[in-house]
């Protein structure tokens, strides 16, 4: 889905994380149980993944299980219900997720990069929730950045080794009934590039340094 922390605005920063965190939960089509339990009975493998630009969903299965999975996945990004225990536990995972930043310096050193290099604008933004944005991150919110962003004019889908004439019938079914209205232009926000240093301190046996350069980019000519 061509989203991410880089379209987020200053009331909804986190909700791309939040979206991810979301995942494979309940849908218009499952359940939360009932999605876990028919993944784990057919050995699916299935994440999804926040970016600054974009938001991955992805399933790895047997290749007779793709009409099953396509489905459980389109209805995910099409129509999650957000259910009010689910965000109480996907906000449980903003904690873990920064912990485990917080445990990674590499990883940590890139977040640290992109503040400097775009304080407090798109590419600048945080991919990670923040713990004291969470309370404005409602399933309200989560639906109105998704039904800004993701649109079918918006989304990519790929499948290697099925059919193609059977995926592209369950992708079009989970679009049926769906009213997206004209396709929408959304203007790019172009990042705004400042630099700059940041020094965190921390009580640790290496040092960890990290030096960037502005670039133009995928669509630089």
């Amino acid at each position: 889905v061509d989203a991410g922390s880089a379209f987020e605005t200053e009331q909804n920063v986190g909700v791309s994380h939040m979206a991810e965190l979301m995942a494979w939960r309940s849908s218009e089509l499952k359940g939360h149980l009932d999605t876990a339990k028919e993944l784990e009975a057919l050995g699916v493998s299935a994440v999804c993944q926040s970016n600054r630009e974009h938001i991955l969903y992805q399933a790895e299965c047997l290749r007779d299980a793709a009409g099953t999975v396509v489905p459980l996945m389109m209805a995910n990004v099409t129509a999650p219900l957000l259910l009010p225990d689910e965000m109480a536990e996907a906000c449980h995972g903003v904690f873990v997720a920064r912990d485990n930043l917080e445990r990674n310096p590499s990883q940590l050193m890139t977040e640290l990069l992109h503040h400097a290099a775009y304080p407090g604008n798109t590419l600048g933004r945080p991919m990670h929730c923040q713990e004291d944005n969470i309370a404005n991150i409602t399933p309200d919110a989560i639906r109105g950045f998704m039904g800004e962003h993701f649109r079918p004019e918006r989304m990519v889908f790929v499948a290697v080794n099925v059919d193609h004439e059977e995926t592209t019938k369950w992708v079009a079914r989970s679009f049926l009934g769906k009213d997206y209205g004209p396709r929408r232009e959304r203007p790019r926000i172009q990042p705004v590039y400042q630099g700059g240093d940041m020094r965190i301190p921390a009580d640790l046996a290496n040092v960890h340094i990290s030096l960037g350069f502005e670039y133009g980019g995928w669509n630089s000519e």
